[in-house]
């Protein structure tokens, strides 16, 4: 009777030690996927800095796809992107560029 116990007591404790190990791993994770996710959007803010400088000097081809780039990064939606673009023509470029990715994601 008191081996039964004994083998009860370890086995809790290997279970114990388990949970505290993958409870363990399951934070480092949380901490990686919050990381990943912070530089994600630090660099969909540099792109559209960076086409909104493209779009100073007349780049339009170019800052449209750095806002789509950001698009792609930002979890902000397309109405945030829309509204930082200050150029008509990078405006046209990025609709244009929308329907065109959206017209192959729905023939695949």
């Amino acid at each position: 009777m008191l081996s039964a116990v004994a083998r009860m007591a370890v086995v809790g404790c290997a279970i114990y030690k388990l949970y505290r190990k993958a409870e363990k791993a399951m934070k480092n994770d949380e901490e990686y996927l919050m990381k990943i996710t912070g530089h994600a959007k630090e660099l969909g803010e540099k792109m559209i800095n960076e086409a909104k400088k493209h779009a100073r000097d007349k780049e339009y081809e170019l800052s449209a796809e750095y806002f789509y780039y950001a698009y792609g990064l930002l979890d902000s939606g397309w109405d945030y992107i829309m509204a930082q673009v200050d150029s008509q023509e990078v405006h046209r470029l990025l609709h244009a560029k929308k329907c065109q990715d959206a017209r192959s994601l729905s023939s695949q």
